[in-house]
């Protein structure tokens, strides 16, 4: 049941508060506390990205197939089990590619998982070793003497090496050699193939670097030396990534792909402009993904962010100001969800083919640290559009949109909430703000949604709202981002 119905009108509103933000908080602190290891984020993850491209084009018969799984991947995946989530997930991707059922022995191939860690290696290593392991039990049983192969494959989808290696090898490991391998991010495949059918498991990400410990080292001693003038972000920002690369370099897998040569790169330009040109964060967000620490008088917050491409012309790149896109997940997420996943990312493309800047924040923003001060950091190294600030969230990060808005209703212009809300404390405030509120007709935040929507509409608050037929909670997102966006195109013709 909603928690918000459970809000009876003659409660003291601190009361209310808390009957409101109790189960969310309950879950946030069991998922924080509960011994789920990144690896398995990480699979889950993986297997949700592979569901959302085949949901992309499929027909609607074929996504009408995967509510039912999907909405037990959802329900095991916040009761903490997680094998079963992946299974229900995969159960989804199953039902959504095909009428036609897989066999038990390609269960069991779609069962397995790649085991690799490190992940960030030197250059200097010569082979990779490889094993594989059941995310949850099937009764199908793999042939031992099939054969599969390993590709190492560059970001542009050209193969490095390749080796070949019976099933039966796999569970206690093989070395993928690596001898004419260079420095980069690469994509580790498995695949191949079960009676007439192709297998392909969901990649992993792998980077080599030349001269690792030395550059890591060279990171760890710079940041005891930058100038009193170095900015307070970019500090942040290299100390952050160099505790994660540390963290990729050992055994410890992270809950998402991280390209660890180019944030090493990353970090090198920074420390080289001694911290004091901020515009080096906008450099490393141009076109791609940048894990950004956003700070000031020692309050932060982590964002992964994407901007446009730098103009070729120097005085484009003066004048043209962006219009700045905040995204809030949902519980169980972090800053990489709406870049990774709700779409397998597509949320974020569409963003930056507008000319945006879309940053995703952890869900930890603060009195202390909110949307209105994150815009003032982002302003020191973007060209933000003050009058073209636009926010959306999912699920518990609905209610941050709810929340976020009502604190500053005359800096965002345009909000959606999917799958969830919350009711503003004053809704007449939020006039000025133009409203999505969606949810699908098989989503447990519907009534979430329905209730905020209503809210609004009561206080005169512009407000559109839409439920969408044979959705659930998780793919609501990806199933009304063209709404979405044609609602921002709309709000974003009216700004004068």
């Amino acid at each position: 049941m909603d928690p918000l119905i459970l809000v009876r009108p003659h409660r003291p509103r601190a009361l209310q508060m808390a009957l409101l933000f109790a189960p969310f908080m309950t879950l946030i602190i069991t998922l924080l506390a509960s011994p789920l290891a990144a690896s398995d984020r990480y699979e889950l993850g993986k297997r949700l990205q592979r569901f959302e491209r085949e949901w992309q084009g499929a027909t609607p018969v074929s996504r009408a197939r995967a509510v039912a799984p999907m909405q037990s991947a959802v329900g095991s995946f916040f009761t903490l089990q997680f094998g079963r989530a992946a299974k229900n997930l995969d159960e989804a991707w199953f039902a959504i590619r095909s009428d036609e059922l897989p066999g038990a022995e390609e269960r069991a191939a779609f069962s397995q998982r790649i085991l690799l860690a490190p992940r960030l290696i030197d250059t200097a290593s010569t082979g990779l070793k490889v094993s594989t392991g059941p995310c949850y039990s099937v009764e199908g049983m793999l042939d031992p003497g099939a054969q599969i192969r390993l590709e190492l494959r560059c970001m542009d989808g050209t193969v490095a090496a390749k080796q070949s290696f019976p099933w039966s090898e796999l569970p206690q490991g093989v070395t993928l050699k690596l001898d004419e391998v260079g420095a980069g991010d690469f994509q580790l495949v498995l695949v191949g193939t079960v009676g007439a059918k192709s297998i392909e498991l969901p990649p992993v990400m792998v980077s080599r670097v030349e001269r690792l410990a030395e550059r890591m080292a060279a990171i760890e001693q710079a940041q005891g030396q930058w100038p009193e003038s170095a900015a307070e972000s970019v500090r942040a920002t290299v100390a952050s990534l160099h505790g994660l690369l540390k963290s990729i370099g050992s055994d410890q897998v992270q809950e998402t792909d991280f390209p660890a040569q180019r944030l090493i790169d990353h970090c090198e330009k920074l420390i080289a402009s001694k911290g004091q040109s901020v515009g080096v964060l906008r450099e490393l967000a141009a076109g791609q993904d940048a894990w950004i620490t956003l700070a000031r008088e020692g309050r932060q917050a982590p964002v992964r962010a994407r901007a446009p491409k730098l103009p070729a012309a120097e005085n484009e790149a003066t004048t043209k100001t962006l219009p700045v896109l905040f995204l809030f997940h949902g519980a169980g997420g972090s800053e990489n969800m709406f870049f990774d996943a709700y779409g397998a990312g597509r949320a974020v493309d569409l963003g930056t083919q507008r000319g945006w800047l879309v940053v995703a924040t952890r869900q930890t923003l603060s009195d202390k640290m909110d949307c209105a001060a994150l815009v003032d950091i982002l302003s020191e190294s973007f060209p933000v559009d003050r009058n073209r600030v636009f926010c959306m969230g999912h699920s518990m990060g609905a209610g941050q949109v709810v929340r976020q808005v009502s604190r500053h209703p005359e800096l965002m212009k345009a909000a959606v909430a999917l799958g969830g809300g919350a009711r503003p404390g004053n809704a007449e405030s939020l006039r000025p703000v133009r409203w999505f509120v969606g949810a699908g007709d098989a989503d447990f935040g519907r009534s979430g949604a329905a209730s905020l929507a209503r809210s609004l509409e009561k206080s005169s608050v512009p407000v559109t709202y839409r439920e969408y037929k044979n959705v659930e909670h998780m793919v609501i997102v990806q199933a009304a981002l063209d709404d979405v966006f044609s609602f921002f195109d709309d709000v974003n013709r009216d700004i004068k």
